[in-house]
């Protein structure tokens, strides 16, 4: 017992050293600032309303695909101090290509577009989309010691 808990102790240490400049996700995409930031723990650093996220991301990808959309997409933002953004990663889990979701749409309208209500310091922003049969929920995902991979409180 006290060995599980010495290597998952050292695990969460070290990956919280490796998170800068990270990729979290399996698709890696480039043209990010990646010299420093973290991963978001247990508040939010990057302040924007959940559903006016959600609903940027969704306005932004091919709307005949977001009909017979099933599945989950999650993305690693990187949001900077000074309210932009960029797509640093994803992760594709649904019924349709990256390409029939216009994930390259999406890259350029994060990169050129989003910009943050807030961000107290250069942070990786993990959302989730679960999408079934035209909708869509979205959720802040975060990492910290104590909870470990948890859902942010947005509140």
């Amino acid at each position: 017992m006290k060995v599980n808990f010495l290597l998952i102790s050292i695990a969460v240490i070290l990956l919280s050293q490796w998170s800068n400049a990270q990729h979290i996700y399996s698709t890696h995409l480039k043209g990010c600032e990646t010299s420093r930031f973290a991963l978001e723990r247990d508040k939010p650093t990057a302040i924007m309303d959940k559903e006016e996220l959600q609903g940027l991301i969704v306005e932004n990808i091919n709307q005949e695909t977001f009909k017979k959309l099933k599945g989950t997409i999650k993305l690693q933002i990187i949001a900077y101090k000074d309210n932009t953004s960029c797509l640093l990663s994803y992760e594709n889990k649904t019924n349709k290509t990256a390409s029939e979701i216009g994930i390259a749409d999406l890259e350029q309208f994060i990169k050129n577009d989003l910009v943050w209500n807030r961000v107290t310091e250069n942070a990786a922003v993990l959302v989730e989309l679960k999408f079934k049969k035209g909708r869509v929920n979205s959720r802040r995902m975060g990492m910290s010691g104590k909870k470990g991979w948890h859902e942010l409180d947005l509140n």
